[in-house]
């Protein structure tokens, strides 16, 4: 049983290293894109979005620029959805638990790595534990809400592929696995054994 497992997933990690080089010299052989400035341009400290380029005499004067505005909106976009919640309030509702809970499932990810090469006291298994049923609750719930809204908002049909439903209802399912194996007494002890003897 552990052998057919450790050959999935490494079969598993090369069709996904694979996929990574294919698509990346897809992107490298695409044609070079026009360079447009986005507004607001993150890293300039113009608040109303404009570039250094609107100023007058602007190749004479140095160039500013705002690593804080820059590392701030990264910050706030990625771990609040700000763009999703200012544009799709109703998306934002499933999107941002969904994110969440994909992020607390990576770090139990990580978690069961280093308890896998044998550091694993029961603080740190009960930690990773409840990492893991919180962030495998939150999975399925964000993608349960997304794919309810798939199905029922107008806005949403004709952009949705029988292909994003299935993912979403994947994601439902692991999600909600990951949170049984971390709830389940032991459970969390197991796959951290497990992940152990696939390394």
């Amino acid at each position: 049983m552990i052998t057919a497992l450790l050959w999935w997933v490494w079969l598993a990690a090369g069709l996904f290293v694979f996929g990574c080089a294919w698509r990346a010299l897809k992107y490298m052989r695409a044609p070079d894109h026009v360079r447009w400035d986005l507004y607001p341009v993150a890293h300039e400290p113009n608040k109303h979005g404009g570039s250094y380029l609107e100023k007058k005499d602007w190749w004479t004067k140095p160039r500013e620029k705002s690593h804080w505005g820059e590392a701030s909106f990264m910050l706030e976009e990625i771990f609040f959805l700000k763009g999703v919640r200012e544009n799709h309030r109703k998306l934002w509702w499933g999107s941002l638990p969904f994110h969440w809970g994909l992020y607390l499932l990576v770090v139990t990810s990580f978690g069961l790595l280093v308890a896998g090469v044998g550091f694993s006291p029961p603080w740190f298994v009960s930690l990773i534990a409840l990492l893991g049923a919180i962030g495998g609750v939150l999975t399925a719930v964000g993608a349960l809400i997304l794919l309810v809204l798939r199905y029922r908002e107008a806005r949403l049909r004709p952009y949705t592929t029988p292909l994003d439903r299935l993912n979403l209802a994947l994601l439902v399912v692991l999600g909600a696995l990951c949170a049984a194996v971390a709830i389940v007494p032991g459970g969390m002890a197991q796959a951290a054994t497990a992940t152990g003897q696939l390394l």
